[in-house]
């Protein structure tokens, strides 16, 4: 009988957070389905496509080490928790900024030609993840103020 030992967990070298070898999904979250969510190790395995050898691997190494898993759980409470109270902003300051595609289609200009205009500071822009936006007043003032309307 060939017996195989497997590495069930392994540490993510950018965060330093436990994670399920081979997957994204990290041991707290294992916790976090099985003790808080009450899910069954077998629910666990059967949603994500996990062995409950791995399942179980997860809820070992947090037994071995639960002051960190709760300390991570206890970070994304309070992540949640601020999540929460955010507002949505009002619906008119939405209307306030627009980003390349949407300058490039309601003033019929190049997407390049936005690009542009911003790298050139001939408007001003703002990454807002991996989406430049611009305020829709520049927008207007260097492009024309057209009927958006009509092109939305």
């Amino acid at each position: 009988m060939d017996i195989q030992v497997i590495e069930h967990i392994k540490i993510s070298e950018k965060s330093g957070v436990p994670r399920l070898a081979g997957h994204r999904l990290t041991v707290h979250f294992i916790v976090y389905l099985i003790y808080r969510e009450g899910m069954r190790p077998e629910e666990v395995a059967a949603q994500y496509g996990l062995t409950l050898g791995q399942v179980y691997a997860a809820l070992a190494f947090y037994h071995d080490n639960k002051t960190f898993i709760d300390a991570l759980l206890a970070g994304e409470d309070r992540t949640l928790e601020a999540i929460e109270h955010l507002k949505d902003p009002p619906e008119d300051e939405l209307w306030q900024v627009m980003t390349v595609q949407e300058i490039a289609r309601v003033f019929r200009v190049d997407e390049s030609t936005v690009r542009e205009a911003v790298s050139k500071e001939w408007v001003y822009g703002r990454k807002a993840g991996g989406t430049w936006i611009i305020s829709r007043r520049d927008a207007e003032q260097r492009w024309g103020n057209r009927n958006i309307a009509e092109a939305i």
